[in-house]
């Protein structure tokens, strides 16, 4: 079996619909036989504990988040934790990203957004000039009941999410 290259911290604990959706990326890296660190934003004995900095110390670290929660992080000295221990962030936006002014108007220099809806890309672009690194990952979803091609279908608009303010 090769070394790991790379060590996944994600977050839990603020919003359990995504919370979901991280055990599944969880299994899925210790399927592939990696190791990750699990955070939970709202306890910040989470992300400052000892056995934390010891895991970030190994080196490799990918911070891997849903709607930004964990990116805006700070240590005691009003540092980005990110930022500050070179950690790359991914954020995965499930959410529209108007959401989300406080991490995108001026983002951590290591900050990767990630969008599943072209529009939601469009909009990081345009009202978001300072996020540099920006990435159109179509959502794979579950296969449709009906083999019936988008423009055809009945149902013109589906809504799934939310309509909250931001969540830290």
């Amino acid at each position: 079996m090769r070394e790991n290259k790379y060590h996944f911290i994600f977050s839990k604990g603020v919003l359990p619909v995504l919370d979901e959706l991280t055990e599944e990326l969880c299994g899925a890296v210790a399927a592939l036989g990696m190791d990750y660190y699990i955070i939970n934003p709202s306890v910040p004995e989470s992300f400052t504990s000892d056995a934390f900095f010891s895991y970030l110390s190994q080196g490799g670290c990918i911070g891997l988040f849903f709607n930004q929660i964990g990116t805006l992080l700070s240590l005691k000295d009003g540092r980005n934790l990110w930022e500050a221990f070179s950690v790359p962030v991914y954020t995965w936006v499930v959410d529209h990203p108007r959401n989300f002014p406080s991490a995108f108007l001026n983002p951590v220099p290591n900050l990767h957004v990630i969008c599943t809806d072209r529009d939601h890309a469009a909009f990081v672009k345009a009202y978001y000039p300072k996020v540099e690194k920006l990435y159109f990952l179509p959502c794979g979803g579950s296969r449709a009941e009906t083999e019936t091609p988008y423009g055809e279908r009945d149902i013109e608009l589906l809504y799934i999410g939310n309509c909250e303010n931001e969540v830290g």
